[in-house]
């Protein structure tokens, strides 16, 4: 059996070791790898309430902020393809991205909304659009996530997507094996 390469995994096991170390500081604001492991898990309970699973994508259209980093730790988690998208792109650029790459949730930051909302009629391979601010809101009622997903070498662990200079932009399907690989 190989080994479980994939960020959530690695998350998790440091989460295990060391839960009240600090991990993460933004904006006059702290958590320990414990306290962002339970937000992981909120939100990677909150993806799978809405049938996320192993393959799907989950967008995101937002600024620097933890909530980046608890969504791609939990779309890792679900066995799921994360997929940032940039936030200077305009509404139809934008959708062009979403549904290249067939995602299935979008979430965005509140202070893009405007840039998206235009061109949400337009998305219909999203299944649900999430406030990345009202991620409070997404524990009420949420059953556990699914069991982690374990992820293997091959399995794409993000899209990116090119600038599109010479025409559409490409998604550029990252492995895990690969992310691994730009690490060491």
């Amino acid at each position: 059996m190989t080994p479980d390469i994939g960020l959530a995994n690695w998350f998790m096991q440091r989460s295990l070791r060391t839960p009240e170390r600090a991990a993460l500081h933004f904006e006059g604001e702290s958590w320990t790898y414990g306290e962002m492991q339970q937000r992981i898990e909120r939100c990677a309970a909150r993806l799978c309430a809405i049938g996320v699973g192993k393959n799907d994508r989950v967008a995101f259209l937002g600024l620097n902020q933890p909530m980046f980093l608890f969504a791609m730790f939990a779309t890792a988690r679900l066995g799921a393809i994360f997929v940032p998208l940039n936030f200077r792109l305009t509404g139809p650029e934008l959708a062009f991205m979403i549904n290249d790459c067939t995602a299935k949730a979008l979430i965005v930051d509140t202070h893009l909304r405007a840039t998206i909302e235009p061109v949400r009629d337009q998305l219909p391979t999203l299944k649900a659009f999430l406030a990345a601010e009202d991620e409070a809101g997404w524990r009420a009622g949420e059953a556990p996530a699914a069991d982690q997903v374990a992820a293997r070498d091959d399995d794409v662990a993000m899209i990116m997507y090119t600038s599109g200079t010479t025409g559409r932009p490409k998604g550029a399907m990252l492995t895990w094996q690969f992310l691994v690989e730009q690490c060491q």
